[in-house]
C-alpha cells in the first residue's frame, strides 16, 4: 500500500486497467482502487491514499476510514491478516514463477533482485522466490488452489510452479 501511494492510486489504477486487457482474469484490477480515484485519494501527492499523509509527505499515517472501508467488504469471516498477507504474497510467488517458466529471465535472482529493488519486497527475505524456498512450493500450492477455489482465477497456480510442488523441487539449489 505504501508502493501504492508513492506511486499514485491513479497511475496503478491506469496500469491495472492496461495489464488487465493483456492478461485477463488474473489481473482484475480491484474496484477498490477505482472507488479511492474517484473520491481523489491518489496518494502522496494528494496527502490521503491508503494512508494519510502530514508534514509534505514525509509523516504517514494509518487512515482508519481505509480500515473500515475494508472491513465492509470482508467476503468471509477467514479472511484474517495471515490469508491477505497470503494472497498478497502467493500472488507474486506465482508471477515470478510465471516469469521463469516463460524464459523471461536467466536466472531466479534476477526475479528476487527485480521485487527487492522495483517493489521493495522485504530483503531480509531474500525476494520472493528465496521466500517462497522458505515456505514450501506445496504448501503455496496447496493455498493458491485453495484461494482459487474461493476468490477466483486470478490464484490458479501456474504449471511450473505446480511442478516443484509436485517434485518437492525448490528454486534455488542451495
Amino acid at each position: 500500500c505504501t508502493l501504492i501511494d508513492a506511486v499514485g492510486i491513479d497511475i496503478i489504477h491506469r496500469v491495472s486497467k492496461i495489464l488487465y486487457g493483456a492478461f485477463g482474469e488474473r489481473m482484475k484490477p480491484p474496484p477498490f482502487l477505482a472507488s479511492l480515484v474517484a473520491e481523489g485519494r491518489l496518494g502522496q501527492k494528494t496527502g490521503k491514499g491508503f494512508y494519510i499523509y502530514e508534514d509534505g509527505g514525509k509523516k504517514k499515517i494509518e487512515d482508519p476510514l481505509i480500515a473500515s472501508k475494508s472491513a465492509q467488504k470482508k467476503r468471509d469471516s477467514v479472511l484474517t491478516d495471515e490469508v491477505v498477507q497470503k494472497r498478497l504474497a502467493y500472488l507474486m510467488v506465482n508471477e515470478g514463477t510465471r516469469c521463469m517458466e516463460e524464459g523471461l529471465v536467466r536466472d531466479v535472482s534476477e526475479i528476487d533482485i527485480g521485487m527487492i529493488f522495483g517493489t521493495g519486497f522485504a530483503p531480509f527475505r531474500g525476494g520472493v522466490l528465496r521466500y517462497a524456498d522458505s515456505v514450501g512450493a506445496e504448501s503455496i500450492v496447496a493455498d493458491l488452489e485453495l484461494f482459487s477455489r474461493n476468490y477466483g482465477q486470478r490464484f490458479e497456480p501456474c504449471s511450473f510452479l505446480q511442478q516443484l510442488a509436485v517434485g518437492k523441487k525448490k528454486f534455488y539449489k542451495d
